[in-house]
């Protein structure tokens, strides 16, 4: 194996807390180096807290994690107006288990402005800020329900059972994996907008749906964690779009229109992970070995030839360290709230807690 690589084991991304998670990591690494691999599990669910013969890229994902916290500034820049180019770059950090102190200062920063991004008493229309929130924050190994005194995961609940809820596929697939990492049921309006986004083909036509090769990789990883077989047609009609958008020998174009479509970093971090779940393990890891060429000698990685301000830079890097350590994604990274196999409901939030219904997994 190239250097920095690890062996076949279980996924074992740290929490941000050193004194909390860094003893499960090393313990986890340890136990990746040697031995045979582990048995893939039945579901795709399993096989996303139990990773497969995906290389970990430790000393590639290192550098980026450090350029990350170098250059954290560049994330926090916009967190007052919007928090989303934060939450990426925690969710990087914690999926390698360093870099605790820059981590600390973007949990900081969650606290000052997660009421804003995600507002939990008026969520309406927030599903996807809520959502993302949620995932960064159970990446770091805190508690959705509970950090800082709010409910950002009962948010997420509550803003997508509306009947006429109404959002965009990456808000929808992020909703997902946060219910799916929290244990939560799926609500049914979820759900159907779900499938209904992509009946026919990848993307959907029209408002609301988002026509973009990135959300159809975080839309497989999120359906890969929902128990209803209504999601069959769906999944086979995305997976049919990124198979149009892939360049043979490397990752994933973020448009298939082009006659000389060429890979995309941030692309093929969401839709690596995502065709992994979906029983595509070989192409996946053709992509780990393309995405971890184009990391530059600082530890950035640049999404594309005309992608290469600070933001970019930022964005690509955080977003191409999950994947490069086992073929990790949002629904996975860390150590802490691993995904569930979770089941649709009907009606709202509240009920369904009363009545006891869970995850399966």
């Amino acid at each position: 194996m190239p250097p920095g690589i690890t062996g076949p084991g279980k996924q074992t991304m740290a929490p941000r807390h050193l004194p909390r998670g860094l003893l499960t990591l090393t313990l986890g690494l340890a136990l990746t180096t040697t031995g045979a691999p582990l048995a893939r599990a039945d579901t795709p669910a399993d096989r996303a807290r139990q990773s497969s013969n995906a290389p970990r890229y430790t000393t590639a994902t290192g550098a980026a994690a450090q350029y990350v916290a170098d250059n954290l500034s560049v994330a926090r820049a916009s967190s007052a107006s919007g928090l989303g180019v934060e939450l990426d770059a925690l969710i990087g950090v914690s999926a390698t288990g360093t870099q605790s102190d820059a981590a600390e200062t973007m949990l900081s920063d969650v606290k000052t402005y997660g009421p804003t991004y995600c507002p939990t008493a008026s969520p309406a229309g927030h599903v996807g800020a809520c959502a993302k929130l949620s995932i960064a924050l159970m990446s770091a190994g805190e508690d959705p329900a509970s950090f800082d005194g709010k409910n950002y995961i009962g948010a997420v609940s509550a803003a997508s059972s509306y009947t006429s809820y109404s959002e965009y596929v990456t808000n929808t697939a992020l909703a997902l994996v946060a219910l799916s990492r929290a244990d939560k049921p799926v609500p049914a309006a979820l759900f159907q907008a779900a499938i209904d986004q992509s009946a026919d083909q990848w993307p959907a036509s029209g408002s609301p749906a988002w026509d973009d090769i990135d959300s159809g990789g975080l839309m497989l990883t999120a359906l890969s964690h929902v128990n209803d077989s209504r999601k069959t047609a769906t999944v086979t009609n995305i997976e049919s779009w990124m198979d149009q958008a892939r360049v043979d020998g490397e990752g994933w174009s973020n448009q298939v229109t082009t006659s000389d479509p060429s890979s995309n970093v941030n692309t093929t971090a969401w839709v690596a992970p995502g065709m992994d779940r979906s029983d595509e393990t070989s192409q996946a890891v053709d992509a780990q070995s393309w995405l971890v060429s184009q990391q530059n000698t600082d530890g950035s990685f640049t999404a594309g030839p005309d992608l290469t301000e600070p933001i970019n830079l930022m964005m690509a890097t955080t977003q191409a360290i999950p994947p490069l350590l086992g073929l990790s994604s949002y629904d996975n990274t860390g150590t802490t709230y691993q995904p569930h196999e979770i089941r649709v409901i009907s009606g709202q939030p509240r009920v369904c807690q009363e009545i006891g219904v869970t995850g399966v997994g």
